[in-house]
């Protein structure tokens, strides 16, 4: 638009549209709105920021000049200015790239999103059952349940619960962790059952113990001829290997343990402050080594992983 008068650094009076162009009224720029523009005037000189529109009097306050030929100053704008509206690089959102939080360890602990974080994916894994030794007599012990919530304790009335895998028993593997909980979840899936396993016979075959259940982390225990069964890795959710057993006696080995139930879930309006509990992984239970067993491995404990998102 023209300017109307000679405004010098002060306030514009906005004059008419040129040519091909619109009023600011006639754009729909609404009275008192903050506005971004520009002055261009005579002699290469310009200037840029946010200023102050107002309807009556149709006039613009430069509130902040960003910008000028004027070393960053207003500029002494003439009758021969014009001004108009545009977007400039503060009105641009600045996007910032998700981070990340891994939650390892912690009983009735808290978390609390970041300073501008507007909403979060969660990522959680109960804890794997251990494995059963051979012959497996004694079963492995269940994996530790995953909470999260809003209040403390974490356990108590969970928003998500990621149940833990079952240890295994006499050649059977143990049952999935079961996911639970009164929130709504994206997935919610039962952890994957540890495999059974195979019966050596003495003095003709000798077998491994059966493999925990896998998350999708991996990691699980595996089962192997002759030898106590692998740990399932760390904060894997998975389950421990069965104990193996010798071809020196009749034996059952040990079935794997189940793996941890697998939930993931969104907020968008995150709270201050969140509780959660970690399930530690099951222990595999102990072989009967004068008979030729061996121990099964322990489950992979839980996880969880937040994901933090601010502006897109």
């Amino acid at each position: 638009m023209t300017v109307s008068g000679t405004p010098g650094t002060g306030t514009i009076t906005l004059g008419s549209a040129v040519a091909g162009f619109q009023t600011f009224a006639a754009a729909g720029v609404p009275n008192g709105a903050t506005v971004s523009y520009v002055i261009e005037d005579a002699s290469n000189t310009w200037e840029f920021g946010q200023g102050t529109y107002t309807s009556s009097g149709t006039t613009l306050a430069r509130t902040i000049v960003l910008g000028s030929s004027n070393g960053g100053s207003a500029i002494s704008a003439t009758g021969a200015a014009m001004v108009y509206l545009t977007a400039l690089a503060a009105d641009l959102p600045v996007k910032t790239a998700p981070t990340f939080t891994i939650l390892t360890s912690g009983t009735n602990a808290t978390y609390s999103p970041p300073t501008g974080c507007t909403w979060i994916r969660g990522k959680i894994l109960g804890g794997g059952g251990g494995g059963a030794g051979a012959p497996g007599t004694t079963a492995g012990s269940s994996g530790g349940t995953t909470y999260w919530n809003t209040s403390s304790p974490a356990s108590t009335s969970p928003v998500y619960a990621a149940g833990g895998g079952a240890g295994g028993t006499f050649q059977a593997g143990g049952a999935g962790g079961t996911p639970s909980g009164s929130g709504t979840a994206i997935i919610s899936a039962q952890g994957a059952p540890g495999s059974s396993a195979a019966f050596s016979k003495a003095g003709t075959s000798y077998s491994a113990g059966g493999v925990g259940g896998s998350t999708f982390l991996g990691g699980a225990g595996v089962g192997v001829n002759i030898s106590n069964g692998t740990n399932a890795a760390a904060n894997s959710g998975s389950g421990g290997a069965g104990g193996g057993a010798s071809q020196s006696y009749d034996n059952g080995c040990g079935g794997g343990g189940g793996a941890g139930a697998y939930i993931e879930f969104v907020v968008t309006s995150p709270a201050a402050t969140y509780y959660y509990t970690i399930g530690a992984g099951g222990t595999g239970s102990t072989g009967n080594n004068s008979s030729g067993g061996y121990n099964g491995g322990n489950g992979g404990s839980g996880i969880i992983i937040i994901e933090e998102h601010y502006n897109w």
